[in-house]
């Protein structure tokens, strides 16, 4: 009896230490698992990918290969002394890309004594030695240096293009033709995908014949446009 309670108490004790190291040895194990799952710092995981992502959209409204037809309005804030001028036309511009355009513009002039014509006229009934417009004709190289897009309201965009004009033509003066150079300036607004408008500032450079003279006139015209949009997708 004394030696089988000896046995018992032995196997007892060997039963608990295997116990206890077993035990421990599963949460060795487990914090191996979780240590083999950290990263370290500044690293990423070998299954995701270090290739930069950029978001790219195309543009609202494509221009290139496409006709743009609309009206020309203008105001001359640099006429001659004593008269108004006022411009009304057409233009087309055809688009070869999203960024060139050839543009070809016709107006017309209309001229109107001011304030100080009419007192010239009505006091000294003199007429002001002027070589007025009558009409007008052109053609420039258009290029858009940048398409962006605001927010008018919370759920609406406008998109835009700042564009450059560059050109040549015909200013047809009361005293006859002179060739012209041109610059213009503006923003052109897209509310849908097939009509636009378009606000610019235009300069014009030519030469008046005057009396026994040749006087350079340098025109700025403020001008606002509606235009269509042929060709693309709608």
């Amino acid at each position: 009896m004394k030696y089988l309670l000896i046995v018992l108490c032995l196997s007892f004790s060997i039963y608990s230490f295997a116990a206890v190291e077993n035990q421990v040895g599963q949460q060795k194990s487990l914090e191996d698992q979780l240590n083999s799952l950290q990263l370290p710092q500044n690293k990423l995981p070998q299954l995701i990918s270090n290739e930069k992502l950029y978001a790219v959209q195309d543009r609202y409204v494509p221009l290139k290969m496409r006709l743009e037809i609309g009206p020309f309005v203008g105001q001359n804030f640099t006429s001659e002394g004593h008269l108004t001028t006022q411009v009304a036309g057409a233009w087309i511009q055809f688009h070869f890309t999203d960024k060139w355009g050839l543009q070809f513009t016709g107006t017309r002039a209309s001229n109107q004594l001011n304030s100080s014509g009419k007192k010239l006229l009505e006091d000294r009934a003199l007429i002001p030695d002027v070589d007025f417009l009558k009409y007008q004709m052109d053609l420039g190289l258009t290029f858009n240096t940048f398409y962006g897009k605001f927010r008018l309201v919370s759920d609406t965009v406008m998109y835009f293009d700042q564009y450059l004009l560059l050109g040549t033509g015909v200013s047809f003066l009361n005293n006859g033709p002179s060739p012209m150079l041109v610059g213009d300036a503006g923003f052109a607004f897209w509310p849908t995908k097939s009509f636009g408008v378009r606000v610019g500032l235009r300069e014009q450079v030519y030469n008046e014949n005057r009396e026994g003279s040749k006087v350079k006139n340098f025109s700025m015209i403020g001008h606002l446009d509606i235009s269509y949009l042929f060709g693309g997708k709608s």
